[in-house]
């Protein structure tokens, strides 16, 4: 019985996710360039995976779960993503784009909007960009 027991948290600790989840996200300058493209003046998003880096920490986990909210099936811990880091005049923008193949459901590349001023989340989906 304890050897049966045994496999079967054996079999649950390996089987869980581990490590930071946040590591399935990295930041693409490629992928700010592309929006600037579609954006063209009316937002900025930043090239330099650094400083793009710095300014997404204080909003990526809201974007992410804003993100997640709207789209469920983009949880799923085996659908790695490009963010990139933008702004416009009233708020924080974080754009993903799935990478490697595309999973149902989640779209190719959305865009998430945080207003610092009134909270307000806002989430739209690109089918490609």
């Amino acid at each position: 019985m304890k050897t049966i027991l045994a496999a079967i948290v054996i079999a649950a600790i390996v089987a869980a996710p581990s490590g930071d989840p946040l590591t399935r996200f990295s930041y693409s300058a490629d992928l700010a360039q592309r929006m600037n493209q579609r954006y063209a003046g009316t937002a900025t998003f930043l090239t330099d995976d650094n400083r793009g880096r710095k300014l997404t920490a204080p909003v990526l986990l809201g974007a992410i779960q804003g993100f997640i909210r709207v789209f469920p099936a983009c949880g799923n811990r085996q659908i790695e993503f490009a963010y990139a880091y933008g702004e416009d005049d009233s708020a924080h923008l974080v754009a993903f784009s799935q990478t490697g193949e595309r999973a149902a459901n989640c779209p190719a590349t959305a865009v998430v909007a945080l207003s610092p001023a009134s909270g307000a989340v806002t989430v739209r989906s690109f089918p490609e960009a």
